[in-house]
């Protein structure tokens, strides 16, 4: 740190105030009250250059989850306002709100999310708190490794990807259209990792989207299918405990 920054820790006096923060329970932006704060008061060569950040706890006023974010400002994030009374011009602080961990809308884990397989799971959280975090290049390559890591799960062959989803189709584990539609996910997440271009978050979502079909197609019914393979084995085993009527009806004796 600089010889010349000055930094100091203060009480806050924003506890019991109220900021607007989006409540990842409630999926909205909502107000919340500050039950918890304190202050950094920072400068710069003497003055030049100064600000301050407040750490707080919030209580959504809703659900009344606790959410932790800072709010800052500082001498160069500042806007000019004009009196429309007077037309006196003056300068006020732009307060920065940062919440943490980030809170997306947007986005939402699927239900049978806690099913999947570990190493699935954990590529899946990382790709999740990348949209989060409103990282889009990231997300997209994550989208792209969840599908090369079912692929992996599977055990299908094929040097390139686009060979391992056509294994999957092979193996009936994917629908035709649901192969296609993995095809432009791999195109998708491609352009992410080798090219410039930002991606565009209405084809995020759709890329998210169809990631979470897929999971749902292959893990979402596990449950239902372990129930009926039990059933079926079940019911074969008591068919042949308990022949039918037709089966136990005696066979007449041959005559010599």
């Amino acid at each position: 740190m600089d010889d010349d920054t000055e930094i100091k820790f203060t009480d806050s006096d924003r506890n019991g105030s109220i900021v607007k923060l989006l409540c990842a329970r409630c999926r909205n932006k909502t107000k919340h009250t500050v039950i918890l704060s304190s202050s950094e008061h920072w400068s710069v060569n003497k003055g030049d250059m100064q600000g301050i950040q407040d750490y707080c706890v919030a209580r959504c006023n809703g659900c009344e989850q606790q959410q932790f974010c800072t709010i800052s400002s500082s001498t160069e994030d500042m806007d000019e306002f004009v009196d429309s009374k007077t037309g006196k011009h003056s300068l006020e602080y732009i307060e920065i709100i940062k919440q943490f961990p980030a809170v997306n809308t947007n986005y939402e884990k699927p239900p049978m999310y806690l099913g999947m397989p570990h190493e699935l799971r954990s590529a899946y959280d990382e790709t999740y708190r990348a949209l989060c975090e409103d990282l889009p290049k990231l997300a997209s390559i994550g989208i792209r490794m969840n599908i090369e890591i079912i692929c992996t799960l599977h055990d299908v062959k094929g040097k390139w990807l686009p060979q391992r989803i056509e294994a999957l189709y092979d193996k009936q584990i994917i629908s035709i259209g649901m192969k296609e539609m993995l095809l432009s996910v791999k195109e998708f997440g491609d352009k992410g990792a080798h090219t410039i271009e930002i991606p565009k978050p209405i084809d995020l979502q759709a890329a998210w989207n169809a990631l979470n079909i897929l999971m749902l197609y292959i893990y979402g019914t596990k449950d239902t299918n372990d129930y009926y393979k039990v059933k079926k084995a079940f019911q074969t085993k008591k068919r042949k405990a308990t022949p039918d009527a037709k089966s136990s009806e005696s066979v007449p004796e041959s005559k010599a």
